[in-house]
């Protein structure tokens, strides 16, 4: 096996760490949600990073998200504007802990189903026909119940196992269940609209589907819908009588605190991200060292690592000028990527996979900063002031 056999001149370790390197400046001028080792919704300050986890407690790193709109008012009160159907009973209940890891006194919205065969549903009042993306999600926990059904798409989600069965079709994209602790998974579900209505709905279903006889007595608690213009979820945000907005994340190494690390003319990046990215759009960065913050990857000089196709594909990117070279990966998630650089003298490597070179482009000599772009959790960053070897660099992304 061949390492490499220099230290980075840069190493940040989000993941294992769990904090912040002092030479980055970040920001994020709102409050902002993470999950924590043990499953529980956190909130983080204003200007504090957030360091999220899987269902699992496994670190994922930096969770780095664009701003974002939870349109859903009274998120964690269900007393008013909704409607059932085949619903017999909605009540907040004081005494269940919510998935923030406590009690509280608005509680959590408990859906009983009614006797008899129909449709169990639970919705908004309000709805308007759109033609957009939207990304709903509830936390919900078993009682009696353990499946949920959210509009009229075809998955269901299953709360005692954390998981989503069903395939995609129509407008209906993708879904999700996530176990969080206490009981409780956060379910999604994208639907990509066309002049259709954008109506909340969350439906109790019996494993098979959600037309069954009710007993009268089951199924599910409730807490913490949103609402998303989007194609995929983001972090919690709580609401009341009005939307809440999430500011972005901004993560950035600029001056002196670049120039002391960065070699223009050679050097290795290599990234890890602990899970897979959330790029919603063509052409966004997801790294870049660069001259400045823009998150397209077609603006500026310097050398970028983004989505392509958020669905096929993420790229390397180096721009000089006018001058262009594109390093695709076939992987829409490589979790781990890195590039070799020095002019006429460039590889890249992903997931330990065979190595891309290039011995015909000449490089920008224009880089000035760092950033960290959303969306996704960046768990390591590594820069090496040389220009590792191919063998070097294939071992360095398995």
């Amino acid at each position: 096996m061949t390492y490499p056999t220099i230290r980075p001149a840069l190493t940040l370790d989000f993941a294992n760490s769990k904090k912040l390197d002092n030479r980055i400046a970040f920001s994020r001028s709102s409050i902002g949600t993470y999950v924590d080792s043990s499953g529980l919704i956190k909130t983080a300050p204003v200007n504090v990073a957030r360091f999220d986890h899987d269902s699992t407690g496994k670190p994922l790193g930096l969770l780095i998200e664009e701003s974002r709109t939870n349109n859903k008012t009274n998120s964690q009160d269900f007393s008013s504007g909704w409607n059932r159907s085949g619903v017999a009973v909605v009540t907040q209940d004081t005494t269940i802990v919510t998935p923030y890891g406590s009690t509280d006194s608005t509680g959590v919205g408990v859906l009983t189903e009614s006797s008899g065969g129909t449709v169990h549903q639970f919705y908004a009042a309000a709805s308007s026909q759109v033609t957009k993306y939207i990304t709903y999600s509830v936390f919900a926990k078993p009682n009696g119940r353990n499946h949920i059904q959210l509009q009229d798409g075809p998955f269901a989600h299953d709360l005692v196992n954390g998981t989503t069965s069903g395939s995609a079709t129509g407008e209906y994209v993708s879904a999700t269940t996530t176990k969080l602790a206490n009981g409780w998974c956060r379910c999604t579900m994208t639907r990509n609209h066309s002049n259709t209505y954008d109506q909340f709905n969350i439906k109790l279903h019996n494993g098979s589907g959600a037309s069954y006889s009710g007993d009268g007595s089951s199924g599910v608690y409730i807490w913490g819908v949103q609402q998303e213009d989007s194609s995929f979820v983001s972090a919690y945000i709580q609401t009341e009588g009005s939307t809440v907005t999430r500011s972005a994340d901004v993560a950035q190494i600029t001056g002196d605190q670049f120039s002391s690390w960065y070699n223009a003319n050679q050097g290795t990046i290599q990234v890890k991200y602990g899970s897979a990215t959330n790029t919603s759009s063509n052409h966004k960065r997801l790294v870049s060292i660069g001259d400045s913050d823009s998150n397209s990857m077609s603006a500026d000089n310097g050398i970028m690592y983004g989505s392509h196709n958020p669905s096929t594909s993420t790229r390397w990117r180096l721009r000089n000028g006018s001058s262009i070279l594109n390093f695709a990966l076939a992987s829409p998630a490589a979790l781990s990527s890195a590039i070799a650089y020095e002019d006429d003298n460039l590889a890249v490597s992903y997931d330990g996979e065979t190595v891309l070179t290039n011995n015909s482009y000449t490089i920008s000599t224009l880089p000035s900063r760092l950033d960290v772009h959303p969306n996704g959790h960046i768990s390591r960053l590594s820069y090496y002031n040389e220009r590792l070897t191919d063998a070097a660099l294939q071992q360095l992304t398995k």
